[in-house]
């Protein structure tokens, strides 16, 4: 895995996949529990700020309707212990619906440790400027 920064990725998720591709990867998918704490810890304590994980449709609520994107195909990802699949580390639920399929979670709170805090609203990136690249091979 690899931290790009570039100012120019701006708040647009397809900005993001190009700049992975490029280096011939694609955004990260935390594979497990101890996988996310392993990207955690070696970006600083910091939750990336994307993940490769999409709904499996419209709309798509809670967050065990959607699934990581590995090399282009469907894999398992991990985002929470939470029994209801609540990933928004708020009083709010999240992932809520209103998604497309067309793009992926994104992290838009600082807390909750390893488990972040996300939403699902189609294209944006909250926390613009870097992106965690990965093969997304294991």
């Amino acid at each position: 895995m690899v931290r790009l920064e570039d100012v120019a990725l701006a708040n647009h998720q397809d900005k993001y996949t190009i700049k992975c591709a490029a280096a011939g990867m694609e955004v990260i998918v935390p594979r497990t529990k101890a996988h996310a704490t392993a990207i955690y810890v070696w970006n600083g304590n910091i939750v990336p700020n994307l993940y490769n994980v999409y709904p499996m449709f419209a709309g798509a609520t809670p967050i065990d309707s959607w699934q990581g994107i590995c090399r282009g195909a469907p894999c398992t990802f991990w985002m929470t212990d939470n029994a209801d699949g609540n990933v928004a580390c708020t009083q709010n639920l999240e992932p809520n619906g209103d998604n497309s399929v067309n793009y992926r979670i994104y992290k838009n709170n600082d807390g909750c440790g390893v488990e972040g805090g996300w939403n699902d609203a189609d294209a944006l990136v909250e926390y613009a400027g870097w992106v965690i690249c990965s093969t997304n091979d294991c």
